[in-house]
């Protein structure tokens, strides 16, 4: 929950990487993203260093859609 009290879905995103470093997401993520705009955030760790759990981080807020390039990378495929 926020400060004011209103729900706040928060998703954590962590890479080795610096902060230019792609992510995965679901394609369930991304569309309960898309239905949750006003109070989804992702939080981004980059940057992280395992031996001394350290990490560096922002914050975004809104659908993936808005903030990133969203790159299909896989298909289910079923027999027709």
């Amino acid at each position: 929950y926020d400060l004011e009290g209103e729900v706040k879905y928060i998703e954590v995103k962590t890479t080795k990487g610096n902060n230019k470093t792609p992510f995965f997401m679901s394609s369930n993520e991304v569309q309960f993203s898309n239905s949750h705009i006003s109070n989804y955030y992702i939080y981004r760790l980059y940057n992280f260093d395992a031996k001394s759990s350290s990490a560096k981080m922002y914050v975004t807020q809104g659908s993936v859609v808005n903030e990133y390039s969203l790159v299909p990378i896989s298909f289910k495929v079923e027999k027709s």
